[in-house]
């Protein structure tokens, strides 16, 4: 019903039915389902509709409008009293299963498998939860397989949403070269993940998250992913350029429907890569900056006062676009300054490279490819750039039918190579300039001559 003629026969067959007097003594209601898009983007539909509107508000009739969609249309936002109708609450959840558990005499494998049911229930909407609970129960049993199969039955979900990739991650933090500070800021927070429930009793907050800015190439993203797999939860990574839509209120309403889908997954890391990208324009002039805008107050608003665990991780390599609201304390647990590795951390980013790639005679290769030389001449030297040195070493071994590396080829390579230090010097100034103006936690502590750490 969703042409100019169509809403026109329908509004004057009710208005006639009105006048005629069929609905004299009763008040008249229309319920329309799903058009709020075609009412911000077809004018001509959108004039007809509200003028039609007109007419039956004026004989005492009422209209409902039943949408997906939590942004109101600009023609109508006058006439309208906005309602959003919740998603199902672990309560609800919890005894719906207890009710549907009770029906049909189904085996449950203790309460805490019971609980892990509700937890991954949560977020889908009624109807997939009945469906899911009458095909979990189908066997007579309820254990933690069932609990899989939600889970998987939520990542199909959120993959046809398009608007969350759910991240499949073996990293650890072994797999990073230094980061010291971090690794033991991490440990303790995977405490309080771990005895999630008991924390809350106690007190204690939930993680919020944390920021990562700094030097390209230097193992932000791999820490977003070794903290997903660190604390033993689900992974979601949030592309704001898939946000962005083509019709008015669209963007907005993606962003609310990803945040939906992060508490659903919960507990979950919330990966939002290069963030400064997606950020950038808000407070500015214009249709698109405008959007970014409420895009941005609506992350804001929901990272102050979240209340499921969902751990965000935002990366940045230049905060000069990032509005200030965004680094005030609150946002985050902590805001950590990724520099570059300093000799002992390429030193460990050597050896963690060597062992990925010679799994049965790393070793060797240490004490062949020597690691000093290296070390001194990549000074400076982004994690990635230490990795193509010994990514280029085993290549050209292979290439030569040589066991062991040739140290001329990487005398070679590193006078030739041309590292990130280099290549984006502007840019490596603007990233120290801003870690010098706010003092951000380093995520490797620096040590004096005395063993003491400083800032």
């Amino acid at each position: 019903m969703e042409s100019i003629k169509d809403i026109s026969f329908v509004f004057n067959y009710i208005i006639k039915q009105i006048d005629d007097g069929y609905l004299k003594d009763e008040f008249p209601v229309i319920i329309f389902d799903d058009i709020c898009k075609t009412l911000d983007n077809d004018i001509l539909f959108a004039s007809t509709f509200y003028n039609k509107i007109n007419e039956l508000i004026s004989r005492d009739a009422y209209f409902y409008i039943v949408s997906t969609q939590s942004i109101v249309p600009r023609i109508i936002e006058k006439k309208v009293f906005y309602v959003e109708l919740p998603i199902m609450s672990k309560d609800e959840i919890r005894d719906l299963l207890t009710k549907k558990i009770e029906e049909e005499q189904t085996k449950v494998l203790g309460e805490l498998t019971k609980e892990r049911v509700v937890n991954a229930l949560y977020g889908l909407t009624e109807e997939e939860i009945n469906n899911v609970v009458k095909l979990s129960i189908a066997d007579k049993d309820l254990d933690d397989e069932d609990v899989r199969n939600i889970n998987l039955l939520k990542r199909q979900i959120i993959k046809k949403s398009g608007l969350l990739e759910f991240v499949i991650t073996e990293e650890k933090m072994e797999n990073i070269g230094g980061f010291k500070s971090l690794k033991e800021w991490i440990g303790r927070k995977k405490e309080i993940v771990d005895r999630m429930e008991e924390a809350k009793r106690f007190g204690v907050d939930m993680p919020k998250g944390i920021m990562l800015f700094g030097m390209p190439g230097c193992g932000k993203s791999l820490s977003a992913k070794a903290i997903a797999n660190i604390f033993g939860i689900p992974l979601l990574r949030l592309d704001m350029g898939l946000i962005l839509g083509p019709y008015v209120g669209m963007s907005e309403e993606n962003m609310r429907k990803a945040i939906i889908q992060a508490e659903s997954i919960s507990p979950c890391v919330l990966w939002i890569d290069e963030i400064e990208k997606a950020l950038a324009g808000v407070g500015g002039s214009g249709g698109s900056a405008e959007v970014t805008t409420r895009i941005f107050g609506s992350l804001l608003t929901w990272m102050q006062e979240k209340k499921n665990m969902v751990f965000v991780v935002a990366t940045s390599n230049d905060l000069n676009k990032m509005p200030a609201e965004f680094l005030r304390k609150g946002r985050f647990d902590e805001i950590f300054f990724v520099d570059f590795p300093d000799e002992k951390a390429r030193r460990e980013i050597v050896e963690i490279h060597l062992r990925k790639r010679r799994k049965d005679d790393w070793k060797e290769w240490l004490n062949k490819i020597d690691i000093e030389y290296i070390i001194r001449n990549t000074k400076d030297y982004a994690g990635s750039d230490v990795e193509a040195v010994i990514s280029a070493t085993v290549e050209d071994a292979f290439l030569k039918n040589r066991k062991y590396p040739d140290p001329d080829f990487i005398k070679g390579f590193l006078e030739d190579y041309i590292p990130l230090s280099e290549s984006m010097k502007e840019k490596i100034k603007d990233i120290k300039d801003m870690c010098n103006k706010f003092n951000f936690k380093p995520v490797e502590e620096k040590e004096d001559s005395n063993g003491r750490k400083k800032r």
